[in-house]
């Protein structure tokens, strides 16, 4: 058993203070939280299957590491996406929803930031996320798939090949959504 004499020494005085009670409080604590890792820890992951157009069309999230129940949605939220808000001079994204899928479940996640600015000496404000304001988050049910269309577009009009390259150069872009 490994003993670190060092913090042992250093939490000696506040420990005989504090009466039996208020110890096995502090014990019944650490069991919880272990218990609740252990559980987390458990969770089989194997059989979670995200389909390729719930990413493609929708982003939705699934994260087998660090999202294995709804009661993680909140510090994984807070860990990892601060940098998903687009902020920069003159401009911010207060909001943002996600969609998420966690055993099997799908939940709609609302994020609401918490912005800071500051006046420059040129230009518009600059601004940036402080921090998360609010999390909420519900069971949604499975998004369905898109239908997607075919169109055929014929243009009777002369034009020249490198006009031809950049109308395909757009159509190309706008498709994919750039």
């Amino acid at each position: 058993m490994y003993t670190n004499s060092y913090r042992k020494e250093q939490y000696k005085e506040a420990i005989r203070q504090k009466d039996i009670e208020e110890l096995e409080k502090i014990r019944d604590k650490a069991v919880e939280k272990k218990r609740e890792k252990d559980r987390l820890e458990n969770i089989d992951t194997s059989d979670w299957v995200l389909e390729d157009y719930l990413e493609e069309q929708y982003n939705v999230i699934m994260d087998t590491k660090w999202l294995k129940d709804v009661s993680q949605l909140e510090n994984y939220f807070n860990d990892y996406i601060n940098d998903d808000f687009e902020c920069g001079q003159g401009y911010c994204e207060g909001e943002k929803d996600y969609i998420v899928l966690i055993n099997n479940k799908y939940y709609s996640v609302h994020v609401a930031a918490e912005i800071g600015s500051a006046k420059q000496d040129r230009g518009d404000r600059l601004y940036w996320v402080e921090g998360l304001e609010s999390i909420t988050y519900e069971e949604i049910p499975k998004p369905i798939k898109k239908q997607k269309e075919v169109y055929t577009y014929k243009f009777s009009v002369e034009i020249l090949p490198e006009e031809k390259e950049k109308l395909d150069k757009f159509l190309s872009n706008y498709i994919k959504g750039e």
